[in-house]
């Protein structure tokens, strides 16, 4: 009987050893967090040092995670960092004993940069939207500059628009330093129009620009530069030998338009007064209308369509007149003497 109740108080202690060692096992566990810390791949070093409430709690490695249990308290805030040279970055969570509480870190060594921009004082518009990556971060009046910031370091495009028109440049952006770039609007551009007159002798001519062949151009056609600065341009139309020539001012954001015509090439026509005429001047009349007085031995020339021309030189009551033939690039020459009444 006596070995029974020894053997039954041993039990009984060892029960309650149990569960008041438990109850100290489970107080212990109350009063610690439990943390997992993550280096993400993405982060800008190989591996950084692990802070926990400002204790050093070892180090992970770029794309790992370490688990630590800290005696913070369940339910309690912790300042987690991780650190790497000069850089650091830091996250305050609350830790608990029963669960594990995930904490991720992209340590970055790289800075992002800014760019300064500048609407340039000559630009043609009082204001303009800039644009970095096609997407709007202002507003700049002529002549001002702005600094957008945050960008991380790479090629950026920048632009200044205004209606339908822009400017643009590629910038560079290093880490933590400031990139500048000076945009200009220039004027909207002039629109020119030139038409080839239908009624024009020939059939097609070349067409040129300051002394440029932009196009051939048929007959009746109209041709259009739709993108010309400001200015006075020389416009020319030829077809073989003959050409037309004429200056159009040319205003930014208008039309100018010019017609011009092709002729069929003309003739030389070359009237001479004979020296030996009886009298000292007579009067030449050509299809009928005077060209004036010529002297005794004076040639006149002149440049006609091709035709025939009723020319009279003429004194008084006294003339001769004759039907002459012009023809495209060649001369037709006549003679007149007056020998005078009764001689």
């Amino acid at each position: 009987m006596k070995k029974t109740g020894v053997i039954r108080l041993m039990l009984a202690v060892s029960a309650f050893l149990f569960m008041f060692g438990g109850m100290l096992q489970a107080q212990a566990g109350m009063g610690m967090g439990r943390v997992v810390v993550i280096l993400s791949a993405d982060s800008d070093v190989a591996s950084a040092q692990i802070f926990i409430n400002n204790i050093a709690r070892g180090s992970v490695d770029r794309g790992k995670e370490v688990r630590h249990v800290v005696p913070s308290g369940s339910g309690k805030e912790a300042v987690i960092e991780v650190r790497s040279g000069g850089f650091t970055e830091q996250q305050k969570v609350v830790l608990y004993a029963d669960r594990w509480t995930r904490v991720s870190f992209t340590l970055r060594t790289i800075r992002p940069g800014n760019i300064t921009v500048t609407y340039a004082s000559g630009s043609h518009d009082p204001t303009a939207r800039v644009h970095i990556n096609n997407q709007s971060v202002g507003n700049l009046r002529r002549g001002q500059s702005r600094t957008f910031s945050g960008y991380d370091p790479g090629e950026y495009t920048v632009q200044v628009k205004a209606g339908n028109r822009s400017a643009e440049a590629k910038v560079l952006v290093r880490s933590n330093e400031t990139s500048s770039v000076v945009l200009t609007l220039e004027p909207p551009p002039g629109i020119l129009e030139v038409t080839y007159e239908a009624g024009s002798h020939y059939a097609r001519a070349d067409l040129y620009v300051n002394g440029v062949k932009q196009t051939q151009i048929r007959r009746g056609q109209t041709w259009t530069d739709a993108n010309l600065r400001a200015g006075t341009y020389t416009v020319r139309l030829q077809s073989g030998s003959e050409s037309v020539e004429q200056n159009v001012a040319v205003s930014a954001g208008d039309t100018s338009r010019v017609s011009m015509r092709l002729e069929e090439p003309k003739g030389t026509l070359r009237i001479i007064y004979d020296r030996n005429s009886a009298y000292t001047t007579a009067e030449l009349i050509i299809n009928g209308v005077s060209q004036g007085s010529m002297k005794r031995g004076e040639v006149r020339v002149f440049q006609y369509k091709p035709g025939t021309y009723s020319v009279q030189v003429e004194h008084g009551s006294e003339g001769q007149s004759r039907n002459l033939e012009v023809r495209a690039g060649q001369t037709t020459e006549a003679s007149f003497r007056l020998r005078g009444l009764g001689r």
